[in-house]
């Protein structure tokens, strides 16, 4: 499978697939007969450039929704590739809000490593993959919400519910209904890098809450999508330890 290649899960539900190599998560691809929505954007405008080219491929219909499952840059950095409607979670709209007061550059970059050293393999890698920072900009939603809403969209339902976590505090999940598939981000991962303590791991709490929605499919940020099974797997293996 070439890298840019989607994995399709299920009629109208696929994958963008990650690459750890590239800091580049799974991007989230629901279509319906008229518009395409993503859950998350890219880590760059290129990482989007070459989201759209696959799409082109399967001959979806163009994007019209943008759904951040968090505000990270790996999953937002590609949003002004994209014009459309950009739904998230209000603290991350916030949090957005914050990145995009930033003067983002080389220059900015190389302080923010000399500032926090365990940053800067992130910090190396958007200097890697967005080289004119000129044009570069993030784009804030358009639609926020604080529990939960529905999305009716041709004939797809989505349902948006706030999960938080250790990893980021304005996770969210996005369950396409019809295929019972959902789409996690990184809400159960340990906290980032710079923030983790010793023996920081997987979130069980919300990996508990994560089995409650019973999906047939979890799509997470930064790994393959796991069903129901290899889901309590996952918590029978951290409660055994």
């Amino acid at each position: 499978m070439e890298l840019n290649d989607l994995v399709r899960l299920t009629n109208n539900v696929w994958i963008y697939p990650h690459s750890e190599q590239s800091i580049q998560p799974n991007i989230g691809i629901i279509t319906t007969k008229k518009s395409t929505i993503l859950i998350d954007c890219g880590n760059s405008p290129k990482h989007a450039k070459n989201i759209e080219q696959s799409l082109q491929k399967i001959g979806a219909p163009p994007v019209e929704f943008i759904i951040y499952s968090h505000h990270h840059w790996d999953h937002t950095f590609g949003s002004s590739y994209f014009n459309g409607t950009f739904i998230s979670h209000e603290l991350c709209y916030n949090h957005l809000k914050s990145y995009s007061g930033i003067k983002w550059n080389k220059k900015y970059l190389e302080k923010e490593i000399e500032r926090e050293p365990l940053l800067e393999g992130s910090n190396r890698k958007k200097m890697e993959l967005i080289q004119d920072w000129e044009s570069f900009k993030i784009i804030l939603p358009n639609i926020t919400f604080k529990n939960e809403i529905t999305l009716h969209l041709g004939e797809t339902t989505l349902e948006l519910s706030y999960i938080g976590g250790r990893h980021a505090n304005d996770s969210i999940l996005v369950k396409e209904l019809e295929s019972n598939v959902i789409f996690v981000g990184d809400c159960f991962y340990p906290p980032s890098l710079h923030l983790r303590k010793e023996g920081d791991t997987y979130d069980l709490d919300i990996l508990k809450k994560l089995e409650q929605e019973a999906a047939d499919v979890y799509v997470h940020g930064h790994g393959e999508p796991a069903n129901l099974k290899e889901l309590k797997d996952i918590i029978s293996s951290i409660e055994q330890d």
